[in-house]
């Protein structure tokens, strides 16, 4: 018996650490070491703007007599300022974007894309125009001499046009766009082999997971902790809003639209939590508190550090934060009710002598 537990600790210690090695690792990989390198010139015509708005598109507000910079201020919330391109999606699927603006009280709408933005729309087919993948290179509110934002956008599979656009609708300030740089990028060899072999480490640790919820008799928690990955990780970000809007209605009511957190990784989370919690009496296992409390907590962070390897969601540090408080509310409360029972008890026991 002694030996099992000796063993069942191990394996915690084990998985818990190498989960926790692997979020660094992939955090540094995808965050700090550039992975792209430049196979091609600019993308775009009269990028500079020197031509004015030459080869750009616009809404109907925008004056198209500007030259070298283009205004796109908006005072009405109901309007919308914008500029854009449509080009060919390139070779490799793959396009790296630099733009220098500024800002000036730009403030933000009701929904979360109502701010200053640059962004990359893509089209299926003769489909609309669709932002679900990984295609914002900046949002902003508030005041900001001069910005300069740059991002690699990556193209997902049956995407066959891209429009590059600048705007301001929904919220209201002074964005001036100056200059905006594209050039078709494809990935360093040697990135790739760390990718694959960062990816067949954590589907090793997922294994390993498995089988030790599994043997512990915790094979219950296997398809729910499933489903909370499906949900974070494998569906865009409209189709999971779509799924549940219940939840963003619900935190829009009393919270600012500033708040650029999304609220149903905190329901989520919570639900995870609860289920742990509860599935967890039932059994009447010994697994102390604290353990499952670091396990959720790892399994929080794990699944946003993972969507890096997505091609349409975006990794945010906020919504990992977030994870942590929903996995760690249930488990709060619980502690809480059982200190104020048992001290309850004590009180009874101390009057009945």
């Amino acid at each position: 018996m002694n030996r099992l537990v000796n063993a069942w600790e191990y394996a915690f210690r084990f998985c818990l650490g190498f989960a926790l090695v692997l979020c660094l690792l992939t955090y540094v990989l995808f965050g700090h070491v550039q992975h792209y390198e430049s196979v091609s010139g600019e993308l775009l015509v009269n990028p500079t703007f020197e031509q004015g708005l030459l080869g750009w598109r616009s809404s109907k507000l925008v004056n198209r007599d500007q030259l070298d910079t283009i205004d796109l201020s908006n005072w009405h919330p109901a309007e919308m300022q914008s500029i854009w391109q449509v080009i060919p999606v390139p070779e490799t699927r793959a396009m790296k974007l630099t733009a220098i603006y500024s800002l000036k009280d730009v403030t933000q709408g009701l929904e979360k894309w109502h701010n200053a933005r640059l962004s990359v729309g893509g089209r299926w087919q003769q489909e609309k125009w669709r932002w679900d993948f990984k295609g914002t290179v900046f949002e902003g509110t508030g005041t900001l001499s001069q910005g300069q934002s740059t991002a690699i956008v990556l193209i997902p599979k049956g995407v066959n046009e891209l429009r590059v656009e600048f705007g301001l609708g929904g919220g209201t300030g002074e964005f001036r766009v100056d200059e905006i740089q594209t050039a078709m990028v494809k990935p360093k060899y040697h990135i790739v082999i760390l990718i694959e072999v960062l990816k067949f480490c954590w589907v090793a640790l997922a294994v390993m997971v498995v089988i030790a919820m599994i043997s512990r008799g915790l094979w219950m928690t296997v398809p729910v902790v499933s489903l909370i990955m499906f949900l974070l990780l494998f569906i865009s970000k409209s189709q999971k809003e779509h799924l549940l809007e219940w939840s963003d209605a619900l935190w829009s009511s009393f919270l600012p639209a500033s708040w650029q957190i999304d609220f149903d990784h905190l329901v989520l989370f919570i639900l995870l939590s609860t289920f742990v919690d509860i599935y967890l009496r039932l059994l009447k296992t010994s697994i102390a508190g604290y353990r499952v409390l670091l396990s959720l907590v790892t399994v929080a962070i794990s699944l946003e550090v993972l969507q890096y390897f997505t091609d349409f969601r975006r990794v945010n540090l906020g919504d990992a934060a977030v994870n942590i408080i929903g996995a760690a509310i249930p488990f709060g409360i619980s502690r809480l009710l059982i200190l104020i029972s048992r001290r309850r008890v004590k009180t009874d026991n101390t009057r009945a002598i």
